[in-house]
């Protein structure tokens, strides 16, 4: 018995990352402030990420989420009136 084999190769580059649970959480901080236009550097800002699970409705399986509140404290920014004094 004769078996035809027909083999194909392609450059490729594979990257990989395990990430623990604060870089998930810092991953996935800077992804939420991207999208709300907040800078994380700032002393104004205060980030909470929390990892949880739950139930799916209506099946046996659990979904994993996360909830992020992303807080700025507007009296920590500088003032229009500090500009104009500079």
């Amino acid at each position: 018995m004769s078996i035809k084999i027909s083999t194909k190769s392609q450059n490729i580059k594979t990257h990989t990352a395990t990430l623990n649970e604060n870089q998930i959480k810092k991953a996935i901080a800077e992804v939420v402030a991207l999208e709300a236009h907040v800078g994380l550097d700032s002393e104004a800002v205060t980030v909470r990420v929390v990892l949880l699970t739950r139930d799916q409705t209506g099946t046996a399986g659990i979904e994993k989420y996360a909830e992020v509140t992303i807080t700025e404290d507007l009296d920590k920014y500088p003032k229009a009136e500090e500009y104009r004094e500079a």
